[in-house]
């Protein structure tokens, strides 16, 4: 299992892993000031647009900057996905993220599955074909009567 994950958004309200159901969430460590992390942000936000029938959430979690730059780096490149706020950096060092980006691949009951230190594209036909995988592994266990124990395949980078 993973730490919870459970933080205020910019508007003001609260996501987190609950909100992902028996789907597969994908959580993203970055900051704004990250390059690679604004590329990845871009790549996910079609990445969330190309599966927005499959049951994946992905979280972005935005670590220790002020709320007026978050705000507007995202009306200049709005996303389809919750942004979270990591103010104190305590999820951070809960999920023992030393890299930004760095972004894990939870499946059903927050199992976490793979882990991504570094910059991916995320667009590229092996990530979709893994994260296509990993999704088919979480619908077949959503429908399967007895409950599948976590299974991780390690770290990309």
């Amino acid at each position: 299992m993973v730490p919870e994950l459970s933080l205020a958004t910019p508007d003001g309200g609260m996501r987190g892993l609950a909100d992902g159901g028996q789907g597969v969430v994908l959580v993203h460590f970055f900051a704004t000031w990250c390059e690679p992390c604004r590329g990845e942000l871009r790549q996910l936000d079609a990445l969330a647009k190309r599966m927005s029938a499959r049951p994946l959430l992905i979280l972005s979690v935005d670590v220790d900057e002020p709320l007026a730059r978050i705000r507007r780096f995202f009306a200049s490149n709005p996303v389809r996905f919750p942004i979270l706020l990591d103010a104190d950096r305590a999820s951070m060092k809960a999920w023992d993220v030393e890299t930004f980006p760095t972004t894990f691949v939870l499946g059903p009951n927050s199992c976490p599955l793979w882990r991504v230190s570094g910059e991916l594209d995320w667009l590229s036909p092996e990530s979709v074909a893994r994260l296509e995988n990993t999704l088919a592994d979480a619908e077949h266990s959503q429908t399967a009567s007895i409950p599948q124990p976590c299974r991780t395949s390690g770290e990309t980078r």
